[in-house]
């Protein structure tokens, strides 16, 4: 496995546990350490995209550094690119 789909295959085990202790979360608003485990995965997700948009390009419209939208247009589709 390359190493961009292992960076993308990074996020997308982070997103899985964001959403998972989200529903936990759903249930039980309270438990400090969810919260807690919650806010480190955000943390290790932000960094995770960071460095993946900084190597690779952006993931979403929403990971342009210089807001030129044209980059984003003209550059490969996220389904086009190599990985």
């Amino acid at each position: 496995m390359n190493t961009a789909r292992q960076a993308l295959l990074k996020i997308q085990m982070i997103d899985f546990a964001m959403i998972d202790v989200g529903l936990y979360l759903d249930v039980y608003p309270d438990n400090k350490k969810a919260l807690e485990y919650f806010s480190q995965l955000e943390e290790l997700r932000e960094s995770a995209v960071r460095e993946y948009e900084a190597r690779y390009g952006p993931l979403t419209i929403y990971g342009l550094e210089d807001k030129n939208y044209n980059t984003y247009i003209n550059g490969p589709w996220p389904w086009e690119r190599e990985i």
